[in-house]
């Protein structure tokens, strides 16, 4: 499989593009670690921690962000697909990037509250606060026998300081909608 590499990664592994060889079904993660096996300048770049991106990297699958695909950087993948891979882009600082999964919360309801929180954003868009950018999506319920609980993932960016805020006045309203 291809993994593309694009601006400032591009040259820390000194070309644009590197073969991985996969066994199927094998994970984004393990790609991006293959990729940056033998590239100590490229793994600098990409790895905060073994195993953990920094938050700044963007990947994409297929032309899709891996931070919004249900599985993230666990996502299979196929020898037809092919990964690209982002540096930080823009000026100013980076920012940080959260995701939090909630359960038996309406999205309905997720976008009123990052509302109460400050935010403004028609249901369905992204929701622009002070400081920080959710993004509400929906995902497979959980079964559990013939129950099924609802399930929801609200996607958090922007300054470190008012995404945290934001992140634990969003958890606390969170936590009262189950009753």
């Amino acid at each position: 499989m291809h993994v593309n590499f694009y601006a400032t990664l591009r040259l820390a592994a000194g070309r644009k593009q590197v073969e991985v060889s996969l066994s199927e079904p094998d994970t984004v993660r393990a790609a991006l670690e293959a990729a940056s096996r033998d590239l100590p300048q490229l793994a600098s770049e990409l790895w905060e921690a073994p195993g953990q991106l920094y938050d700044t990297i963007h990947v994409f699958v297929n032309g899709r962000e891996a931070c919004f695909l249900p599985q993230q950087l666990e996502t299979p993948l196929g020898p037809d697909d092919v990964l690209d891979v982002f540096p930080p882009v823009g000026g100013g600082s980076a920012g940080t990037r959260c995701e939090r999964e909630y359960r038996s919360l309406p999205i309905w309801l997720a976008h009123e509250y990052l509302r109460e929180l400050g935010g403004r954003g028609a249901a369905g868009q992204p929701v622009e606060g002070p400081g920080w950018r959710a993004r509400v999506r929906d995902a497979d319920d959980v079964v559990i026998g013939v129950l099924h609980i609802g399930r929801i993932f609200v996607d958090f960016e922007g300054n470190e300081s008012a995404v945290a805020a934001a992140m634990a006045a969003f958890d606390a309203k969170a936590l009262r909608a189950g009753g």
